[in-house]
């Protein structure tokens, strides 16, 4: 990764080519994923991934699993780069053929991530 991830274009960037990796990959972009850590220093986070585009999505094929542990391991090294991974990001690409999608970080305190309730989240 180049450029200062602290800088809010520099993780908008990283954060579009995460997403068009994952939808190269056919993964399960769309959805709501908990990344919960065991530290207790570093928050746990509700991501929510929505397509904004009209047409129909379809599910991705790839194991969940791969893309959480992806996704967890990207905003967390952003995390600890300093970044402010909160907020929401649109992330839209200049081809009418990519689908645009919206990125909703939040955190939740330990226990609601612990027990997948999402009530609690700040959004």
């Amino acid at each position: 990764m180049t450029g200062d991830w602290r800088d809010p274009g520099e993780f908008d960037a990283q954060l579009r080519w995460f997403v068009l990796d994952a939808y190269a990959r056919d993964e399960p972009l769309e959805g709501q994923w908990i990344l919960a850590d065991t530290d207790a220093l570093i928050p746990d986070l509700i991501v929510v991934v929505e397509r904004v585009d009209a047409e129909e999505w379809r599910a991705g094929r790839a194991d969940t699993t791969d893309f959480k542990a992806r996704l967890q391991s990207f905003l967390l090294g952003a995390f600890a780069d300093g970044v402010d991974v909160v907020g929401q990001w649109e992330v839209r690409f200049p081809t009418p053929e990519l689908p645009s999608w919206r990125v909703r970080i939040a955190t939740a305190d330990r226990e609601c991530a612990r027990s997948n309730d999402q009530r609690n989240a700040e959004f």
